[in-house]
């Protein structure tokens, strides 16, 4: 259990006399304080609360660094070089009063250097010894210092809010991210129990996202274009280039096969990435349509698998670079054969991030009110019915190849 409410109170969680807890100060610096509850007494209807009985010390400076930071810091303002500047201190002391007694002038005198020395002097302040005042502790308490709060939202990381910048947060919506990595997630208001899922994130009460993920996406297409077409050269538009060149061919059945494991798999780190199935009528518009569908037949594995653990959906929000595609989009929808929805923001991570912030100075109610107001559409697709038939067979191959292929990747 846990809570970050400054209105929940410690009786809430039924500690006893001896139980433990932590309570975590600053998510950035991580202080975390080992508590144990000596005493559970009556509350005096006649004292404030919260209320300090004892302590020692001083509390360290806000953004310190941590207890590292803290501790090291400490430790240099009673250091050498602190000892260093209050010699430097006490000779210019003495330069001073040795001029006042010969009667010379200030010319000459180290101003810039004292200045420099005072600065240090008083950034080491903080860290000095200081007594603890069990009243000083108690006014601010009764004064409410301790409920100056920063809103913080937490609990998502960069593909969740990617995924809520695009326009998904409900359960039973799906939110495919085809970028650097293939991003496969669908929102549930309970957690998927199964070890052959990559994992499962909360970021609220009854808010889940099941992920599957791997390195098997639009890299492939970044590789190719690195590697085959600016060959480090500048090219004015390399991926307008390739999908031009996917959009000259026509899909046929005896097209080549591409395995989009350049980085391996998610199914093991052996796995290698490959072209199947040239033949010498076939162009380079040919091998890049393999390469896109590739990436979306991966794509396809990972959404199976969350199929296969009970999670459903019959539409997705496609987002990450290849959703700027002409191509991609199509592709997914007719190779996956759900409605697919391209989102108009390009950078949805810092548009999710910004729906929390939202959330957490109190702009809107809840996530969906920030998406709803927040989020538009770009565009829509919807599979093709023969398009839908073409992928499903040459899924069934692509599945069959790479079961072929694990003997020769597990071997070398």
């Amino acid at each position: 259990m846990h809570a970050a409410n400054p209105d929940t109170p410690l009786s809430d969680f039924g500690f006893r006399r001896n139980d433990r807890f932590s309570y975590i100060y600053d998510m950035g610096d991580y202080w975390k304080h080992e508590i144990r509850v000596e005493a559970v007494l009556d509350a005096d209807p006649k004292k404030p609360y919260p209320v300090c009985t004892g302590g020692a010390g001083a509390c360290p400076p806000e953004d310190c660094g941590g207890p590292e930071g803290y501790l090291a810091r400490r430790d240099e303002a009673n250091g050498y070089d602190a000892w260093q500047d209050l010699e430097a201190l006490a000779l210019f002391g003495q330069d001073l009063l040795d001029r006042h007694d010969t009667g010379r002038t200030l010319e000459g005198l180290a101003l810039d250097d004292l200045e420099y020395v005072l600065d240090r002097m008083k950034a080491r302040e903080p860290y000095l010894e200081a007594s603890f005042s069990r009243r000083d502790v108690n006014t601010q308490l009764r004064d409410g210092h301790h409920r100056e709060l920063t809103p913080v939202v937490g609990g998502y990381f960069d593909v969740v809010s990617s995924a809520m910048g695009s326009g998904v947060v409900e359960a039973g919506q799906a939110s495919i991210i085809c970028g650097t990595w293939s991003i496969n997630q669908v929102f549930s208001a309970a957690p998927v129990v199964d070890p052959g899922v990559f994992m499962v994130a909360g970021f609220g009460k009854a808010r889940f996202v099941n992920i599957e993920a791997s390195a098997t996406s639009a890299a492939n297409l970044e590789w190719y274009v690195r590697e085959f077409i600016e060959r480090g050269e500048h090219h004015d538009d390399p991926f307008g280039y390739c999908n031009a060149r996917v959009a000259e061919n026509t899909p046929a059945a005896d097209d080549p096969y591409f395995h989009p494991f350049l980085y391996g798999s998610g199914q093991g780190a052996e796995y290698r990435a490959g072209f199947y199935g040239i033949a010498g009528w076939h162009s380079e518009g040919h091998m890049l349509r393999a390469l896109f569908e590739g990436v979306m037949f991966e794509h396809r594995r990972h959404i199976e698998v969350l199929r296969s653990a009970g999670v459903e959906f019959n539409s997705a929000v496609l987002s990450g670079g290849g959703s700027r595609s002409p191509i991609w989009p199509q592709m997914f929808a007719d190779g996956l054969g759900v409605p697919v929805t391209v989102a108009e923001a390009q950078e949805t991570g810092a548009l999710g991030a910004a729906i929390g912030a939202g959330l957490g100075v109190g702009l809107f109610a809840d996530y969906e009110a920030g998406i709803a107001a927040m989020t538009r559409s770009r565009a829509s697709f919807t599979p093709d019915a023969a398009m839908q038939s073409h992928y499903d067979q040459r899924y069934s191959r692509y599945l069959q190849l790479s079961e072929a292929m694990k003997v020769l990747w597990t071997q070398s």
